[in-house]
């Protein structure tokens, strides 16, 4: 009795490990449904337009902020190319400053590597045009927010419409993604 409780449980375990045209009976296919309705073309944005002066200052905060990063990245090619041009007739023997150029320069590499896979990230999203996903995404929010105000309007209203949960959601979520 016990050797076909076995059979029957491999059995089992087999069709759950096996390709996917076997699997799909097993698998829930909940997390990968669209849902059309969050979707920019589904959505007249220009309804959400808003012209009170606090939201038109939070719109140039975000427009400062992108330049800002902007100017940030400049600033580490910048830096990379001092760096590389750094030589020891420049300042002489010192054997630390050629460490110290190269962790400075890992780091700058290591930065832009990141800044390319949030990108890659954020082609996707765009792709797929999901509100939800965004607004969530930094690089997206800045795209559509800068693309239109009236995006930026509906980022905001989603942002202003929260209880004290969502608001405790979402600052925890937002500071923990752009620490």
């Amino acid at each position: 009795m016990s050797t076909k409780t076995k059979i029957n449980l491999s059995d089992i375990l087999l069709q759950l490990f096996a390709d996917d045209s076997m699997c799909n009976y097993y698998a829930t296919k909940w997390k990968r449904e669209p849902i059309n309705d969050h979707k920019f073309s589904f959505v007249n944005i220009h309804d959400f337009r808003d012209f009170n002066l606090c939201t038109e200052f939070n719109y140039l905060l975000v427009i400062l902020s992108s330049l800002k990063g902007f100017i940030k990245y400049v600033a580490d090619i910048w830096t990379a190319l001092v760096l590389l041009n750094l030589t020891t007739h420049t300042f002489g023997s010192l054997d630390g400053l050629q460490k110290f150029k190269w962790v400075f320069l890992t780091s700058i590499i290591f930065s832009f590597l990141i800044l390319l896979w949030d990108v890659r990230k954020a082609r996707r999203i765009m792709i797929s045009q999901d509100i939800a996903f965004a607004f969530t995404d930094s690089i997206c929010y800045n795209f559509y927010s800068l693309k239109s105000y009236s995006c930026f309007c509906l980022f905001h209203g989603i942002e202003k419409s929260k209880n004290a949960r969502d608001f405790l959601a979402f600052f925890v979520f937002f500071r923990l993604k752009r620490m």
